[in-house]
């Protein structure tokens, strides 16, 4: 199956993408009305057992108690105007060299899937890396979370939300015209459980990771330190490193120095407290605010295609069949999210592993540097023991640089 892929995406070439046959999704991501020209419909994104993201009429999904939980927490879904939107079910990110300015570019490696809308029932996956800026990530971001789908489905029945990033992988121009336009998906790699698609706790970690690297070059004026996406992770890590926490305070006696911590022998750093989604997309949204090049061109084309009712002039309340494509109208801007209705899904876990966002708080706690280069891979938070007996709660990639 050939497809032109967007201009910013690079496909591996010792990965050649394959045809796929997209089967009944396990999970759903997100929903949308999607108006590609000639009509538009109500459309979810779905994962399937083998990892396949592809879009389904919504019509087909009947009886769907996600998508019907989502609309009563969230209301009516977005609208997309696009004639070739893809999919991207991201695995990790990668800095590259310094460019001039703070906004620098980054890659986003993962799998694309698409180009949709489709007739035939399948879909072309594709691993590679799309090439974005740092501004690019959080603005998607921060739309995002705005507009995560809701759903309960932890053990403890706790509401919990998949967040999104929109990322413009191509020229102005071509999306403008409704091209180049990707939805990326932060799914945690395979250790994912595609039935179960929370993604709050890898999402939270992706902003740690992106803000840091963007305060080192560009330290916002408030002065207050960035909350980390765990802070019990955090806090048993240091322990095991033989700190004692105090309050917001950890504390490690120096014993190379004389009398110990007795005469200031003490190895001190602030514990930071635990973020939420909606208190990271508002510092990012803030320190969007402050950069001279920002929003760019490509970021006003991509959020021009959105509306925030896709519903909208469609005869008969709820319709969810075709509509014609003049339903879908007006243009969207980006914007900070609203304050957040919708509480964190999980009740912080401790954990005791190392992440990559523990790396830039190392880096953060130590001698003024450079920012970081390093490849960073957001992982899932472990699942909640089952209630009853059988499989145990594995610990998530991402944590694993704490283990000694």
């Amino acid at each position: 199956m050939d497809a032109a892929f967007p201009v910013f995406f690079a496909a591996h070439e010792v990965t050649p993408g394959e045809s796929r046959e997209a089967h009944a999704p396990l999970s759903i991501l997100d929903v949308f009305v999607l108006d590609d020209g000639a009509e538009a419909a109500e459309v979810a994104v779905g994962v399937d057992p083998q990892g396949t993201l592809a879009l389904h009429a919504v019509g087909t999904l009947a009886g769907s108690a996600a998508l019907a939980f989502n609309e009563m927490a969230r209301g009516v879904p977005r609208g997309i105007r696009a004639k070739a939107l893809w999919l991207f079910a991201f695995d990790m990110w990668q800095a590259l060299p310094d460019a001039p300015g703070v906004n620098d570019p980054i890659e986003l490696h993962g799998t694309l899937f698409g180009p949709f809308p489709r007739a035939d029932g399948r879909v072309l996956a594709q691993e590679g890396h799309i090439v974005a800026t740092r501004a690019d990530a959080l603005a998607g971001l921060v739309d995002g979370t705005r507009r995560a789908f809701v759903f309960a489905s932890d053990a403890l029945g706790a509401m919990a939300r998949c967040a999104h990033v929109m990322v413009p992988a191509d020229r102005e121009q071509a999306i403008a015209a409704g091209e180049g336009l990707v939805l990326m998906y932060p799914l945690g790699g395979a250790v994912m459980d595609l039935e179960d698609a929370a993604n709050e706790l890898i999402v939270a970690a992706l902003y740690y990771e992106l803000l840091t690297a963007l305060e080192c070059e560009h330290p916002p004026t408030h002065g207050e330190p960035l909350p980390v996406p765990d802070r019990a992770a955090l806090v048993a890590a240091l322990e095991a490193e033989g700190f004692e926490i105090d309050g917001d305070e950890a504390v490690r006696r120096d014993p190379t120095r004389f009398m110990g911590g007795l005469f200031g022998g003490r190895d001190r750093r602030e514990v930071p407290p635990e973020g939420t989604i909606e208190g990271y997309a508002g510092r990012a949204a803030a320190a969007l605010a402050t950069l001279s090049d920002w929003p760019s061109t490509r970021s006003r084309a991509l959020f021009g295609r959105v509306s925030d009712d896709g519903r909208q002039r469609v005869a008969g309340v709820g319709a969810r069949a075709a509509i014609p494509s003049r339903a879908v109208t007006g243009t969207g801007t980006w914007q900070p999210p609203p304050p957040a209705v919708i509480p964190p899904a999980h009740a912080p876990i401790k954990r005791a592993s190392r992440s990559d966002w523990m790396r830039d708080f190392d880096r953060a706690s130590g001698p003024p540097g450079p920012a970081p280069r390093a490849e960073s891979r957001p992982r899932a938070a472990p699942k909640p023991a089952a209630p009853t007996g059988g499989k145990t709660a594995k610990k998530p990639d991402w944590m694993k640089d704490f283990e000694s």
